[in-house]
C-alpha cells in the first residue's frame, strides 16, 4: 500500500511539472545547421574608409546577451511568467517535498521495525529452549567435508552441552562435541549434496541423554544446528513403556485381559493378553458375532443372557463359559460393567476376561478326588505326620475286613502280617522320606487272621514349607491277581503246548548269548531245525498226533542239550537252538548229530510208530560276525541247503560259503548293485 501511494504521487509531480513547461517552450529546433538559422555578421561596406569602418563598429551598441541567444537559436523567451506557472510550480514543490518527507517517515519506521525485529530475535536467540549452533565446514583436498568449525552459539546450546561460548567458538566440533553428536558434522555432506535438512535422534548412554537434532545449510560452509534435550520425554516414554510391559506380563502371567465393547457400532477393543494369551480370535475389527462364534455352542446361551440381564436389569455381569482353542475347550470368565449416558441408556461395556481353565481343572480334580475317595475300589487309607488314620473309605473296610470307627486314630501297623522282617520295614520308610512315595507288594493281614498280596503306594504331602504333613495309602488286593500274573507271564514267554520258550524269549535268550559270547570269547552255534514229514503225519493223524509229535519232539531235543544251552519253538514245526560255551565247532557238530539221531528213532504214538526227520541250519559266532538279525538269517539259509540236500541232515554256514554253495553277503550285495 505505502509503495503504491509513492509511485503514485510520484507520478502525480512528473505531470504537474511537464505542464508549464510545455506551454513556454519554441518549436523543435532542427539538429543540423542552416543559413537561415544562423546568419553571418554583417560587417562593413568595403567602400568605406578604415577609419569610418571603426567609427561606425564603435557606434553601434553591442547586443544583449539575450538577444545573441535569440539570434543564434531563434528562441524568443517571454520575460513575464504568469501566476498559472509559478502555481504549478509551488504545487509541484510540495508535492516532492511531501514525496520526500513520507519516504524519510517510511524509512524510519522500517529501520525502526527492523531494529525491533533484531532485538526480538537477538531475545529470541537469547531465551529459546532449542540449542543453536552456527558450524563453519572443514573440507579436505578433495573438498569434502571432514570437520566443522563453531562459528556461533546461543545459551541455550551452552547450557545443553555444560560448555561455554569461550570454550567453543573457534574450536573444531570433533574436539569439544560428546562422540554421539559428531555425527553432525557427518551429516553436513549429505546436506549439502541433497539441498534437504535432516532431522535425527542422538541417544548418549553415559547419562542417559538423548537429544533431537535438526540440521539444515545456511550459506556457502554455513551450517545450522538445532539442538533440544529431550531425555526427559524419552526417560518418561521408557517408563511408560516399562509400565506397560510389566502391565502386558502380569497380565499374561495372570491370565487376565481386558476388553471393551462398544455397543452403540457393536465394536471389540480386546488387549493384547486377550488375543495371543487367551486365543481369542484376531480379526481387523471384532464384534460381538466374533466373540460369540469363539464361544462354544453350548454356552453361547447363557452367555447372551447373562449381557442381557445386566444391561436391562442392570445384574452383575459374571459369567463363565467356554472357549474353542485349536481343537480344545479352555474356560474363560468375564466381568464386565456398562456405562450409561444422561438418559441411563447404555453405551458401552468395559471389563476383565480371565482364563480359569486351571482352577476348573482344580475344581474338577477336587469333585474327582472326593468320587473317587468313595467310589474307588481301591482302599484309601489317610493318616497324619505321625501315622495315625485320620481317614478310611469303603473299599479299605470290604479289604481288610475293619470298619472306619475300629481304625480311626490308630497305627496301620495293625494290618501287619508278620511275612516281612525289620528290614524292610525300615527300607520302606526310609525310601519313604527319602522320596516321598514308596510303591511295592506287601504281605498284611485280614481281620480274620488270614494273609493276602497288596500292591500298595505310599505317598506323602507337604506343607508350602516342604514339612510333611500327611500320609496317603493306595493299595488293592492282588492275591488273585499274582497267581494270574504268573500264568500270563508264562504264556507270554513259553509255548503253551511243548513249554518250551517261545520266540519272544528266544530274542531276549539269543542277545544275552552274543552279550556271554563276547565276554567269555567262546562260539555260540545258533541252529534252525524244521521238522521233516511233520504234515503226513497231522494229515494222517490228525492234530491231536500231530501235538504229542511235537511235545515229543522238544522232549528229545532238550534231553540232548546242556542246561546252558536253549531250545525254543519257534513255529508250528520250527524250533531254534543256542549252544553256548562251545570250544570247536566238531563239539557243535557232535551235538547236531544227536539231535538227529534221536528224531530218526520211531515215534510211537496213537499205538502207531511213526518216523520223521529233520532239516537243521547251523552258523557260529564269532566265526560268523555278524548282526543278530544276519546270523538267524544264515542259519535259516544253511537250513534250506539241508533241505536241498535230501532232508534229515544240518547244514553249517560257513561250510557252505567255503564250499561255493552260498556267496556271502557283501559280494551278493555288490551283484545286486
Amino acid at each position: 500500500m505505502t509503495r503504491t501511494f509513492s509511485l503514485f504521487l510520484a507520478a502525480l509531480s512528473c505531470i504537474l511539472i511537464c505542464q508549464p513547461l510545455q506551454a513556454s517552450l519554441p518549436e523543435p529546433i532542427p539538429l543540423g545547421w542552416s543559413t537561415q538559422s544562423l546568419k553571418p555578421l554583417q560587417l562593413p561596406d568595403n567602400d568605406l574608409s578604415p577609419l569610418d569602418s571603426v567609427t561606425r563598429l564603435t557606434n553601434t551598441a553591442p547586443p544583449s546577451p539575450q538577444a545573441t541567444l535569440n539570434r543564434w537559436s531563434e528562441i524568443s523567451v517571454n520575460a513575464s511568467i504568469s501566476m498559472k506557472t509559478i502555481f504549478s510550480y509551488a504545487i509541484t514543490g510540495v508535492l516532492i517535498m511531501l514525496l520526500f518527507s513520507y519516504w524519510v517517515y517510511r524509512l524510519r519506521q522500517e529501520i525502526k521495525a527492523r531494529r525491533n525485529s533484531e532485538a526480538e530475535l537477538a531475545l529470541l536467540y537469547q531465551n529459546m529452549s532449542l540449542g543453536f549452533a552456527l558450524h563453519e565446514a572443514i573440507r579436505d583436498s578433495k573438498g569434502q567435508i571432514i570437520d566443522s568449525r563453531y562459528v556461533l552459539i546461543n545459551p541455550a546450546f551452552e547450557k545443553i552441552l555444560n560448555l561455554t561460548a569461550a570454550e567453543c567458538i573457534g574450536k573444531l566440533t570433533s574436539k569439544l562435541s560428546p562422540p554421539s553428536l559428531r555425527q553432525c558434522t557427518r551429516q553436513f555432506a549429505m546436506i549439502e549434496r541433497q539441498q534437504q535438512p535432516t532431522h535425527f535422534e542422538i541417544h548418549i548412554h553415559d547419562n542417559q541423554q538423548w537429544f533431537e537434532v535438526d540440521c539444515y545449510q545456511a550459506g556457502n560452509d554455513r551450517f545450522v544446528v538445532l539442538l533440544a534435550d529431550i531425555s526427559r520425554r524419552k526417560l518418561d516414554e521408557l517408563e511408560i513403556k516399562t509400565n506397560e510391559e510389566r502391565l502386558r506380563i502380569s497380565q499374561y502371567y495372570g491370565g487376565i485381559g481386558t476388553w471393551e465393547f462398544d455397543l452403540k457400532n457393536n465394536r471389540h477393543i480386546w488387549s493384547e493378553i486377550t488375543n495371543n494369551g487367551l486365543s481369542f480370535p484376531k480379526t481387523q475389527s471384532p464384534n460381538w458375532a466374533h466373540f460369540l462364534a469363539s464361544v462354544c455352542k453350548e454356552d453361547r446361551p447363557m452367555v447372551i443372557e447373562a449381557l442381557r440381564k445386566h444391561l436391562k436389569h442392570g445384574v452383575k455381569y459374571d459369567v463363565e463359559y467356554r472357549i474353542n482353542v485349536a481343537d480344545k475347550k479352555c474356560w474363560m470368565r468375564s466381568v464386565g460393567q456398562a456405562e450409561r449416558n444422561a438418559h441411563g441408556k447404555p453405551i458401552r461395556m468395559l471389563g476383565i476376561v480371565q482364563d480359569i481353565s486351571e482352577r476348573k481343572r482344580a475344581e474338577e480334580k477336587l469333585r474327582l478326588s472326593a468320587r473317587v475317595f468313595s467310589d474307588a475300589h481301591e482302599g484309601i487309607v489317610i493318616t497324619d505326620a505321625d501315622a495315625r488314620i485320620l481317614d478310611v473309605n469303603a473299599a479299605f473296610t470290604e479289604i481288610t475286613g475293619y470298619t472306619h470307627d475300629e481304625v480311626i486314630g490308630k497305627n496301620p501297623s495293625v494290618l501287619k502280617s508278620h511275612r516281612h522282617d525289620a528290614d524292610f520295614y525300615q527300607s520302606l520308610w526310609e525310601t519313604l522320606l527319602c522320596d516321598g512315595h514308596w510303591k511295592g507288594e506287601i504281605w498284611n493281614k485280614h481281620k480274620d487272621n488270614e494273609t493276602y498280596a497288596q500292591l500298595l503306594t505310599i505317598s506323602a504331602t507337604n506343607d508350602e514349607t516342604g514339612k510333611v504333613i500327611n500320609y496317603i495309602g493306595l493299595f488293592s488286593d492282588i492275591t488273585e491277581r499274582k497267581q494270574q500274573q504268573e500264568l500270563l507271564e508264562h504264556m507270554a514267554h513259553f509255548d503253551p503246548l511243548t513249554g518250551l520258550p517261545n520266540r519272544s524269549l528266544f530274542s531276549d535268550r539269543f542277545n544275552q548269548a552274543i552279550a556271554h559270547s563276547k565276554r567269555s570269547g567262546g562260539l555260540l552255534a545258533i541252529c534252525y531245525l524244521d521238522l521233516d514229514g511233520f504234515k503226513p503225519v497231522n494229515d494222517s493223524f490228525g492234530h491231536g498226533v500231530g501235538d504229542e509229535l511235537l511235545i515229543e519232539v522238544a522232549r528229545r531235543i532238550k534231553a540232548n542239550l546242556r542246561e546252558c544251552d536253549t531250545v525254543c519253538r519257534i513255529g508250528g514245526d520250527e524250533f531254534a537252538v543256542l549252544l553256548q560255551d562251545l570250544q570247536s565247532t566238531q563239539q557243535c557238530e557232535d551235538t547236531m548229530k544227536r539231535i538227529h539221531a534221536a528224531l530218526a528213532n520211531p515215534f510211537t504214538l496213537a499205538m502207531h510208530p511213526i518216523w520223521i526227520g529233520a532239516s537243521s541250519g547251523v552258523t557260529l559266532y564269532p566265526l560268523d560276525d555278524v548282526p543278530p538279525y544276519t546270523l538267524l538269517r544264515h542259519a535259516d539259509q544253511a537250513m534250506y541247503q539241508a533241505k536241498r540236500a535230501g532232508r534229515n541232515c544240518y547244514r553249517i554256514y560257513l561250510d557252505l560259503i567255503a564250499q561255493g554253495v552260498l556267496i556271502p553277503d557283501s559280494e551278493a550285495l555288490t551283484e545286486i548293485e
